[in-house]
């Protein structure tokens, strides 16, 4: 079984590097003085921006799942849908993202890849895909998303990358999380 917390983000960031140092982030290898941006998402073909606010995909969505089958089991790790929005309904930030399940037995190595990112580490690489049906008219105009529509936020990774790595190995730097004055805010439910 193949249980995957974070797929099919919806616009997430576009990573840069405005150091004079090369760094490795996850986003792959960024070289210094704007020498290379690293982005991730398929842009008008990613169905989280063809179904920008989840009126087809929800819990137990179908889908196919490195090669396979699989379902959306809840929502994506970061999921949040209450972000400022584009007419269109494209988010202008990271919004959605799901979690999946399905049967590894199912699956093929040209769709589901183990990856190393040099200087940063193991992640996968997950082929998936999701069906959206035409049932109004709505749907239809979100489906019609094209790249030229697509705006996805710009993050300068040798600040926000490196603050983050301090905070985590910094802990007297980070503010008390929200479940420790009692207020956790939680999302709204996909679907």
């Amino acid at each position: 079984m193949l249980f995957n917390i974070r797929n099919a983000y919806q616009n997430y960031n576009v990573a840069v590097n405005l150091s004079d140092r090369t760094i490795y982030t996850y986003m792959g290898i960024l070289k210094p003085d704007l020498g290379n941006a690293s982005f991730c998402s398929a842009g008008q073909l990613s169905p989280l921006l063809n179904d920008p606010y989840y009126k087809t995909i929800g819990i137990g969505t179908k889908i196919f799942l490195g090669g396979g089958t699989g379902l959306v089991a809840w929502q994506g790790t970061q999921h949040n849908p209450n972000v400022l929005r584009s007419e269109n309904g494209v988010p202008r930030r990271g919004a959605g993202a799901l979690s999946v399940i399905g049967d590894l037995k199912q699956m093929s190595p040209k769709w589901l890849v183990g990856t190393s990112m040099l200087g940063y580490g193991c992640t996968i690489t997950v082929g998936i895909g999701i069906p959206i049906p035409i049932l109004s008219e709505e749907i239809l105009n979100y489906t019609a998303v094209t790249d030229d529509v697509i705006f996805a936020p710009v993050v300068d990774y040798s600040e926000a990358y490196s603050q983050m790595k301090s905070d985590i190995l910094n802990p007297s730097k980070t503010p008390p999380f929200y479940i420790n004055e009692g207020s956790f805010p939680a999302s709204s439910p996909l679907g």
